[in-house]
């Protein structure tokens, strides 16, 4: 069993795939580290909740969940990975220390390429029933 799990992803919005990503999270690892991407973007089209209203959707759905799970911003760093990549250690190593770390997530090819940027290994999730949030929030408008 691995001591945390880091999911990062936007959760805009947070739906029924997320809730299954999190329970098989917990299968493989005692606690989890959530980053909300875009944390500090203006809302739009694309990304139509705050950073606050994203936190208080995954507190609320994983509320049962709040004592080993750890929800943090993830601001945008455009067109500088590395300084992504080191707020992304900085921060699970403030709060994992030495602890064994595994990225979660449902990857598929076009997204795995970041996965090679830490020295964790990939636990990854088949996505529930191909949900998306962007088929979400084009139903939505």
């Amino acid at each position: 069993m691995t001591d945390y799990g880091i999911i990062i992803g936007k959760f805009s919005p947070v739906h029924y795939g997320h809730v299954k990503l999190v329970e098989e999270a917990f299968k493989e690892c005692n606690k989890l580290i959530i980053f909300i991407g875009s944390s500090d973007s203006a809302t739009n089209i694309e990304n139509p909740f705050t950073y606050q209203q994203r936190e208080d959707m995954l507190k609320g759905v994983f509320s049962s969940y709040l004592n080993t799970i750890q929800i943090l911003p993830l601001p945008d760093f455009l067109y500088n990975n590395n300084a992504w990549v080191k707020y992304i250690q900085k921060n699970v190593s403030a709060i994992a220390g030495e602890g064994t770390k595994k990225i979660v997530g449902c990857f598929d090819g076009s997204e795995a390429g970041y996965l090679k940027w830490f020295n964790w290994p990939v636990y990854s999730v088949p996505k529930f029933q191909k949900i998306s949030s962007s088929e979400i929030r084009e139903r939505i408008l």
